[in-house]
C-alpha cells in the first residue's frame, strides 16, 4: 500500500501564504484542494475558540444566533470568515469528489451556521455529523 505525502496548511507555519483570511492565503488553500487526488481526504478544523461551549459566554452562538456576538468580539467575526471560506473549499472538494472532514470539539456551535447546515443537507453525498473521542466531525463519505 502506498502512502502519499500530506499537505499541511497552518497559519502558525506561514502567516502570509497560509492565512485563509487573506486573499493570497485563500488562493493557496484553493491550490491545495485542487492538488488532492480523486478519492483523497480533505481534513480541516475551525478555530475552537469561536465555536466551543467553553467560550459560549463571549461568542454567544445558538440556534437563534448562529453568527454569535460579532459586534463585540473580533474572534467571532474571524471564526465566521474562516468557516465560510472553509465551506467554499469544501464545496470545491465535493465537486472534485474528494472526501472531506470538518473537525471541532464536541458541543461545538459550528453546526448552527447556515452554510454548515446546508452542507449536511447533501444527503445524496453521504454527509453526516458524528462524535468521536470528544470531537465532532462533520464529513462526507462516498
Amino acid at each position: 500500500m502506498l502512502t502519499y505525502l500530506r499537505q499541511g496548511y497552518d497559519l502558525e507555519k506561514d502567516n502570509v501564504l497560509q492565512d485563509i483570511e487573506s486573499t493570497i492565503g485563500m488562493l493557496t488553500a484553493i491550490k491545495n484542494v485542487l492538488r488532492i487526488q480523486f478519492g483523497g481526504l480533505f481534513y480541516l478544523a475551525l478555530p475552537c475558540n469561536s465555536f466551543t461551549w467553553m467560550c459560549w459566554s463571549q461568542h454567544q452562538r445558538s440556534v437563534d444566533l448562529p453568527f454569535g456576538n460579532e459586534a463585540d468580539y473580533e474572534f467571532v467575526r474571524s471564526g465566521n470568515r474562516i468557516a465560510y471560506r472553509s465551506s467554499l473549499l469544501i464545496i470545491l472538494a465535493i465537486v472534485r469528489r474528494v472526501t472531506w472532514m470538518l473537525e471541532n470539539p464536541g458541543g461545538s456551535r459550528c453546526i448552527y451556521l447556515p452554510v454548515i447546515q446546508r452542507l449536511l443537507q447533501f444527503k445524496l453525498l453521504g454527509s453526516m455529523q458524528m462524535r468521536w473521542w470528544g470531537s465532532q466531525l462533520i464529513c462526507r463519505f462516498e
